[in-house]
């Protein structure tokens, strides 16, 4: 867990587009690459969250764009198929598409295939910031009268509050393992001490 922690922890955030902040790291933007230990404590400690909640579940929902290997690994790891969110459309029947915005562009459109509405499925996601992206595979899931098992994410960025915010917008409780701050120059992990003694 340490190398997973230090991967976050003390990294420079980025200004971009309209005053927005960007945390470049291992684990999304593969600067640097991302190696095979820091992956696996990743999906571990997933693992461990999601705890007895895998065996009320028959698959793994993530977002295709970075989140994407989060789900691929996680399926491997879990035995369970998983299916991705895309943003460009397959235009085959059934799928369904939610329109959304997110901190980093205010009009997306989210697609979804590969599910029928007895699915029990675990969302997991990379890194929350406003939660506009698990907003939308929560609404898209729900249209399609989906049960949601557990949503799970990585990473949350504390200070935008994306997990109260998909709370208010969804009901939905979404579970995050590492809190960090990236309001300042550099991203602080906030849970640390407490991440490293488990």
């Amino acid at each position: 867990m340490r190398e997973l922690i230090e991967s976050l922890d003390n990294q420079k955030i980025f200004k971009i587009n309209e005053g927005k902040t960007y945390l470049a790291n291992t684990l999304t933007d593969h600067t640097p690459s991302t190696s095979p230990l820091v992956l696996k404590q990743a999906i571990n400690a997933i693992m461990r969250k999601i705890g007895n909640k895998l065996e009320k579940a028959n698959k793994i929902i993530g977002e295709e764009e970075r989140g994407g290997y989060i789900a691929a690994c996680l399926s491997l790891e879990a035995n369970l198929p998983f299916c991705l969110t895309k943003q460009n459309p397959c235009k085959i029947p059934g799928e369904i598409g939610v329109e959304f915005p997110m901190i980093y562009n205010n009009n997306m459109t989210m697609y979804l295939n590969g599910l029928s509405t007895n699915d029990k499925v675990l969302i997991v996601d990379d890194i929350i910031d406003s939660g506009g992206t698990m907003i939308a595979i929560i609404n898209a899931l729900q249209k399609m009268n989906i049960e949601i098992v557990k949503a799970i994410a990585l990473v949350e960025r504390v200070e935008k509050q994306g997990i109260r915010r998909i709370k208010e917008v969804t009901g939905i409780d979404v579970e995050t393992i590492i809190k960090i701050d990236t309001s300042g120059e550099k991203s602080v992990v906030i849970n640390k001490h407490e991440l490293l003694s488990l």
